[in-house]
């Protein structure tokens, strides 16, 4: 019964995950909002959601190790797992210039994050801190990628046309809402099967955490670079998982602590 709760809950995930994204993206696409502000938002945003409500569940229920063992294993799935389908798919050939500032911010919030956990600062200023500097992140590339339309705003422009997604307005918002449920629950399936076992078997949850839900949480990051990579536009992949780990740490991390500070 257990490993059931956890393979619906990673169901559930990656339809949900889906469905929000694609009908947020479509949503934005029916108000005339471009394809460059669409990749830095709701796509970034919109793959990370799974990991923001699992960890958000992980808090809620005391599994720290599995709220912080998320965004650490995910990150790691993204870089090792995602990006390695995508090079399987397509060999990743791409403009340095494009990727040189997102990797370097990447790098920078990943030695954030090591700080943060070493010093056990995960407070709710640190979480204000965290949500503070993605939304300048932000909102920063989206007005410098407007101003200068180089290969930068290309790529992440890139990012939004991976989704395929033209429904109308109604049918895009049910859609959004639909898979926002999907996630809440494969959330709390996942973070609970992942916590029995965890106990059954005697390991630690932030191994539950680094592992099965960590990959449970990367799947519509999986997929999304996997549509990039069969389209031939791999960097477009590579781009995705950047913003996924800055996402990730800046925000899941940030919006747990705002939400409720934890050691």
């Amino acid at each position: 019964m257990t490993y059931l709760m956890v393979l619906g809950g990673l169901v559930l995930l990656f339809i949900g995950g889906e469905g929000l994204v694609r009908g947020s993206v479509s949503v934005a696409r029916k108000l005339n909002i471009s394809e460059l502000v669409i990749g830095l938002t709701l796509v970034g945003f919109g793959t990370s959601v799974p990991e923001l409500v699992t960890s958000l569940r992980a808090i809620n229920e005391g599994a720290v190790g599995i709220a912080v063992g998320n965004v650490v294993g995910s990150n790691i799935a993204n870089i090792l797992l995602v990006l390695g389908v995508a090079a399987l798919i397509h060999p990743i050939i791409t403009n340095p210039r494009a990727l040189m500032r997102d990797t370097s911010i990447m790098v920078i919030v990943t030695a954030l994050l090591c700080v943060l956990i070493w010093f056990d600062l995960f407070s709710r200023l640190a979480g204000f801190v965290l949500v503070a500097c993605l939304l300048g992140y932000i909102a920063f590339s989206v007005f410098a990628d407007q101003a200068a339309g180089d290969e930068v705003a290309e790529m992440h422009a890139g990012e939004g046309e991976t989704v395929e997604a033209n429904y109308g307005v109604v049918k895009g918002v049910f859609i959004a809402l639909a898979g926002l449920v999907g996630v809440v629950f494969g959330a709390k399936l996942l973070v609970d099967g992942g916590v029995v076992i965890a106990r059954e078997f005697g390991i630690s949850e932030t191994v539950i955490g680094l592992s099965i839900v960590a990959v449970g949480t990367s799947l519509p990051e999986l997929a999304t670079s996997a549509i990039a990579a069969f389209r031939g536009k791999a960097d477009v992949a590579l781009g995705n998982i950047i913003g996924s780990n800055i996402f990730n740490i800046l925000g899941i991390l940030g919006l747990t602590a705002l939400v409720h500070p934890f050691s």
